[in-house]
């Protein structure tokens, strides 16, 4: 059941020859991704690992530098929308703004205020889906996109 094409890609502006488009492979098998660059798909840059049974941190992310350093993680609540993450040792809320609809709300530390205190500023994740891929676009503070990710939900290459 492992999953070996390329299920998603991100790119932070529209423009792709400025910035590397990154692709998330997952193994449903080992609860894993690796993520990497679309043109060097071998050499994984970050590594992220799923414990749904764990109490807490349910996500971590790990760089593949030597030696592996954890750059982030994330927790799950049961009983609440909202989502907690540590991220360079900085902790945030990944905040649902609806219940029935893929939208979150982060405070970003990369985007700040120009004008001091330089405060981090809200982006904001929505979500669009047809039948076959399911698009996440991060939105800046003005509400132009920055970021988008997409998964490609029909991309598994064996099953069983």
């Amino acid at each position: 059941m492992d999953h070996t094409e390329p299920s998603a890609t991100t790119t932070t502006d529209n423009n792709p020859t400025q910035n590397p488009i990154l692709q998330v492979d997952y193994s449903w098998r080992k609860w894993t991704a690796s993520i990497t660059e679309q043109s060097n798909p071998c050499s994984p840059l970050y590594t992220v690992h799923y414990r749904p049974l764990a109490i807490s941190p349910h996500i971590i992310y790990k760089s593949t530098s030597n030696p592996p350093t954890t750059i982030g993680s994330g927790t799950l609540h049961c009983f609440s929308i909202n989502s907690t993450y540590t991220l360079h040792s900085q902790p945030g809320t990944l905040k649902a703004l609806k219940r029935w609809k893929t939208s979150y709300t982060h405070l970003s530390p990369t985007y700040t205020d120009p004008n001091p205190p330089h405060q981090p500023l809200p982006l904001t994740w929505t979500s669009d889906s047809d039948f076959k891929t399911w698009d996440f676009i991060c939105l800046g503070p003005d509400k132009l996109p920055i970021a988008k990710f997409s998964a490609n939900l029909w991309k598994l290459k064996r099953i069983g």
